[in-house]
């Protein structure tokens, strides 16, 4: 049964992404209202595939992917013919959806393209293995977000909203029951200084895929505690002034920006339920809204066991990014293309695959200008690299003191005197940050100075795509192979500190 009837201040990665939001609005908003065109249902193209051709078929399909334009169009991705098909039959219950939520929620097509898709992963997550969160969030006030939340309280499967945490044990519970989170005033209640933001996290990250689970102790009959499992695995939504996410939280979350918008209807759910008879003119109830229960149930009875299927996505949706866009493109999969106000055909699917390389693009972009929250010491193994490009390119090796200096000369903030601790970076800090990274200190082939040589950063360099980001700023890695005719592994190993000398 769908939900429905249970009625029971500023990241600058988030502002920048805003604001390419604000200009896409004049492309990509519509009027309020409802649909011009009525929702496509004829079949797609892809029709399910004879297991006698499938031999065919996949040559068909590595045929296909190899060519030039798949790499470049995700739309000609969705017309190849694949043993993983979208349904025959599509449900227009996506369609539906957005249809309503246009009428109320001030965003781009994109994005309620997007909350649609998120609405239906809940009815059937458990057929999944990963349910990615959902960042509702906006740079302006009086966006809309708590409307979008009420929203989703009213769509989504068995939804729990709340705006505070009073224990950690009620949030273990409440997840435990498998229900949807959401969470308004994240911005308030994922602050540092609430006690309880670091159970909601760990149980927002463990429940990301199924089997996720929190050990807890619950009274025993007679006295005592016994530890119990709770589940943790369960849909999870987050609504607030730009909350600030660790990175592994936020890395498994779809965000949804909101505007302001004086074009949308209010959300007034007496009038949308049951209308006013008695207004001038009179008001009659929201037809379309109240149609959406047995659409949506009829969708989760009829369509959700097709989310075994598999789509394809783009080879670089990988790893995180996979995780969190796979679960919408098995829902995109079941439905019939959405029909914008100019009669454009849009495909739910291609929509997923383009806005998941939109994403991981996005990923990339923000590591490389700074705009994500790197732990210092990615952040310092990324500055060294632009340092010895733009200072040393023909040096092998660096003398730990010099490379202090230069760290705290080029970031002050960071590594010098300007940082939290009060002082330029030492050696011994220095050598504990890279360390972490795998990247030891030695001594040079004389023995009088200890650093580093190049060829010790090559593999963090090389795991952690330094070059390609710092490539967006015109620098590259200088021309050294790390190690010159007279050096060998043997001579980089560490020697044994000798007469009480510190390892710096």
């Amino acid at each position: 049964m769908s939900a429905i009837d249970d009625y029971v201040q500023h990241d600058s990665r988030l502002k920048a992404r805003f604001e390419q939001v604000g200009h896409d609005l004049t492309t990509q908003r519509r009027p309020p209202g409802k649909p011009t065109a009525k929702p496509h249902a004829g079949p797609h193209e892809n029709e399910v595939v004879n297991p006698a051709n499938a031999a065919e078929v996949v040559a068909d399909v590595q045929t296909a992917t190899t060519a030039k334009e798949t790499a470049t169009n995700p739309i000609a991705l969705s017309k190849q013919v694949s043993i993983v098909s979208e349904a025959s039959n599509p449900s227009t219950v996506g369609n539906q959806i957005v249809g309503v939520l246009q009428r109320y929620i001030g965003s781009v097509l994109d994005d309620l393209m997007m909350l649609t898709l998120w609405i239906l992963h809940t009815l059937a997550f458990k057929l999944l293995n990963t349910t990615p969160r959902l960042l509702i969030t906006s740079i302006l006030p009086a966006s809309g977000k708590s409307t979008l939340l009420d929203w989703l309280f009213h769509l989504c499967y068995k939804p729990i909203l709340m705006a505070s945490i009073s224990s950690a044990a009620m949030l273990s519970r409440a997840a435990a029951d498998g229900g949807t989170l959401l969470i308004d005033e994240a911005d308030r209640t994922l602050r540092k200084d609430n006690p309880y933001t670091a159970d909601l996290l760990a149980i927002s990250n463990s429940g990301y895929k199924e089997g996720g689970s929190r050990p807890t102790l619950m009274p025993a009959k007679g006295g005592g505690w016994d530890r119990e499992d709770l589940p943790t695995w369960c849909p999870v939504a987050y609504a607030g002034n730009n909350p600030d996410l660790p990175d592994d939280t936020f890395s498994r979350c779809i965000t949804v920006f909101l505007y302001p918008s004086d074009s949308v209807s209010d959300t007034d759910w007496e009038l949308i339920r049951q209308g006013d008879p008695d207004a001038d003119p009179p008001i009659v109830p929201d037809t379309d809204y109240l149609n959406l229960s047995n659409a949506m149930a009829e969708w989760e009875k009829s369509y959700s066991p097709m989310l075994k299927h598999r789509p394809q996505l783009d080879p670089s949706i990988k790893g995180r990014a996979r995780e969190k866009w796979l679960p919408l493109a098995r829902v995109a999969q079941t439905l019939a293309d959405y029909i914008d106000s100019d009669g454009n055909s849009i495909s739910w699917l291609d929509t997923v695959r383009r806005l998941a390389l939109a994403d991981v693009e996005q990923v990339k972009d923000d590591a490389a200008l700074g705009l994500r929250n790197n732990s210092p010491h990615t952040a310092i193994v990324t500055d060294i690299a632009r340092l010895w490009s733009m200072q040393w390119s023909d040096q092998l090796f660096i003398g730990s003191q010099q490379l202090c200096s230069a760290l705290a000369n080029s970031d002050p903030e960071a590594w010098g005197a300007a940082s939290k601790f009060g002082t330029q970076i030492t050696p011994r800090r220095l050598a504990g940050m890279l360390k972490k990274v795998g990247v030891n200190a030695t001594r040079n082939k004389d023995q009088s100075e200890r650093g580093y040589y190049y060829l010790a950063f090559r593999e963090a360099w090389h795991t952690l795509h330094v070059w390609e980001s710092l490539a967006k700023e015109n620098i590259t890695q200088p021309p050294i192979d790390g190690l010159d005719a007279s050096d060998t592994i043997d001579t980089l190993k560490e020697r044994a500190p000798q007469d009480g000398q510190l390892d710096f």
